[in-house]
């Protein structure tokens, strides 16, 4: 019997009450290791307890700015938002703040503003945001024409994706960027496979995109 924490302390996390349990668990071993492991369940007990109390005052900060963002006003809404993203950087809150801000910049068409901002939120981002954070990469390249690098991103987004039906949604989407930057050939290869699933949500039109590449190329 170690010393170590639980492995599962990553996966769902550590209350007080589980820390309680496993100190009395292994109070022999705990006596031989002393002071180091108290020390670093302490320093454990106020990261997590600090990291709530980060992600709770990003998340009223965030209030403020989405008040603004949804009451029609960008210029207060930016500025809110600035201040959720630079001080509360990797909570929910700030990405949360990052995505609204693309959204602004992505209506005053100022797609690499957008683009730098979400790309910037990538960075300790929680992992429940990577495939959306992908798309709207993908959707500012799609509104400044870079079809090339939107289809990139979509397909990011689908390798991101947590279930086969938004998979496919984003290579959906990936094939109709290439199909836009003049790439048949790899909006072929992506309707083909999507063409070929019963289950996809996107198995129709996979069929008439293959249908109007077909016509297409036997009219060259």
């Amino acid at each position: 019997m170690g010393t170590s924490i639980p492995e599962t302390a990553g996966k769902k996390g550590l209350d007080a009450d589980t820390i309680k349990d496993w100190v009395v668990q292994r109070a022999k071993a705990l006596s031989v290791a002393g002071g180091v492991v108290v020390v670093g369940v302490a320093v454990y007990l106020f990261w997590q307890q600090s990291n709530q109390i980060k992600n709770e005052r990003a998340d009223a900060a965030l209030a403020t700015g989405q008040n603004a963002f949804y009451s029609g006003n960008p210029v207060l809404a930016k500025s809110d938002l600035d201040k959720v993203v630079t001080r509360y950087p990797g909570t929910v809150g700030g990405t949360q703040a990052a995505i609204l801000l693309a959204q602004i910049a992505y209506g005053e068409s100022k797609y690499d503003d957008g683009v730098k901002l979400l790309t910037a939120a990538q960075s300790g981002a929680p992992v429940q945001f990577a495939p959306a954070l992908e798309e709207l990469i993908a959707a500012g390249h799609s509104d400044a024409k870079r079809y090339d690098e939107a289809a990139s991103h979509y397909l990011k987004a689908a390798n991101l994706a947590p279930f086969p039906s938004d998979k496919d949604i984003y290579r959906a989407e990936a094939a109709r960027s290439y199909g836009m930057a003049g790439n048949e050939a790899e909006a072929r290869k992506l309707w083909q496979a999507l063409g070929t699933n019963r289950e996809s949500p996107v198995l129709n039109e996979a069929r008439v995109r293959l249908g109007e590449l077909d016509v297409k190329a036997a009219a060259k």
